[in-house]
């Protein structure tokens, strides 16, 4: 943030960058290069914890749902603040954190905001939307739920659900009226991952690292009571939720990407180049980088 920041700002920077310096854990980026994937899941869901108490962890949420009911200066502020202490994000719950949260607290009954204390707890959730073939048109799923009494029977498959393997819920899209045209017929569901029929299949990357899961579904009841808002207008929920979520990650990433900027620039500055001084003595090569 360019000029001189406003007191009260300026005092939030203050305690935000005091707690940070406090808390955030030394050494953890060493500490998870040699940790298994059921360790770094514990690291991150402690971590989330610890920011939670400080503060830090939902403080764009409302008040009334456990955040801090943050302006969008003292998100920024937190996001820089992070960055500049180089706090380790607690990524194994972005998703539980952005989209499934906002789809909770927007779309969801009072009995399933329950679930919002659980994601404040470190539980992990996924989502259940692009499939082998509903990726860019996801309109196009095949996954369907047919009502049966007080429940829906699930059936079909998911692909490339990010922390499929480690979650307990799934914030799933379904087709439940397969006589709509593509964009109707879809209703939103929270899967218990537990549930009789749910098998997950981990995507191994070439890093090692399995990120993301494949979801099979067979014959799953889900509860009437866990369809998130009303049957068929699964579309617009899945919209509406996709942006709220995005908007705090925006001001994450914004800031990341700053950084990675500053830093490339003291690279340019600091490494020799071939005729005398440094990269970024050569006009040249700033116009690249810019």
């Amino acid at each position: 943030m360019s000029g001189a920041e406003p007191e009260e700002l300026a005092r939030f920077r203050a305690r935000v960058r005091s707690w940070l310096a406090e808390n955030t854990p030394s050494g953890w980026k060493e500490r998870l290069l040699h940790a298994d994937e059921s360790e770094a899941l514990r690291f991150f869901q402690d971590w989330a914890r610890k920011l939670h108490e400080g503060g830090l962890l939902v403080a764009h949420w409302p008040k009334e749902h456990g955040g801090g009911g943050a302006s969008l200066a003292e998100q920024v502020v937190i996001q820089q603040e992070l960055t500049r202490a180089d706090a380790p994000r607690p990524r194994y719950l972005a998703i539980s954190l952005g989209h499934a949260a906002a789809a909770l607290m927007e779309h969801g009954t009072p009995e399933q905001q329950k679930l919002l204390a659980g994601i404040l707890d470190g539980e992990v959730w996924c989502q259940g939307f692009s499939e082998p073939e509903a990726g860019s048109d996801l309109a196009s799923l095949r996954t369907r739920a047919e009502r049966v009494g007080d429940h829906y029977v699930v059936n079909g498959q998911k692909i490339w659900s990010s922390m499929g393997i480690h979650a307990r819920w799934c914030l799933l899209l379904a087709r439940t009226d397969p006589a709509a045209p593509k964009h109707k017929g879809l209703s939103v569901f929270i899967l218990d991952m537990r549930s009789p029929g749910v098998e997950v299949r981990p995507i191994r990357q070439a890093t090692g690292a399995c990120e993301f899961a494949e979801i099979f579904l067979t014959d799953v009841r889900i509860p009437v009571s866990m369809r998130v808002g009303a049957e068929n207008d699964g579309w617009r929920i899945a919209q509406t939720t996709l942006m709220t979520e995005r908007f705090a990650q925006m001001v994450e990433l914004q800031e990341g990407l700053s950084a990675l900027i500053r830093q490339l620039a003291a690279e340019a500055r600091a490494t020799p180049a071939e005729g005398g001084g440094t990269l970024a003595d050569d006009g040249a090569f700033r116009q690249q980088l810019a």
